[in-house]
C-alpha cells in the first residue's frame, strides 16, 4: 500500500506523533495509550507493528 492510499484509508496520523508524512514511520492511535506503527520503504508500507 502506498502512503497516499494509507492517507485515504486511515487519514493523517496525529501531528504530535508524526510531524511530517515524509517520514518513514507513522504512528496512529488504536485506543488509550495503544498505538500502531506503520513503517515505509520508500512510498510503500513495509511493516505494521501493533
Amino acid at each position: 500500500m502506498s502512503k497516499d492510499a494509507l492517507l485515504i484509508a486511515r487519514g493523517f496520523p496525529p501531528a504530535h506523533e508524526t510531524p511530517s508524512i515524509r517520514m518513514d514511520e507513522w504512528r496512529y492511535w488504536k485506543s488509550g495509550n495503544d498505538t500502531r506503527v506503520v513503517r515505509f520503504d520508500g512510498d510503500r508500507v513495509s511493516e505494521v507493528i501493533d
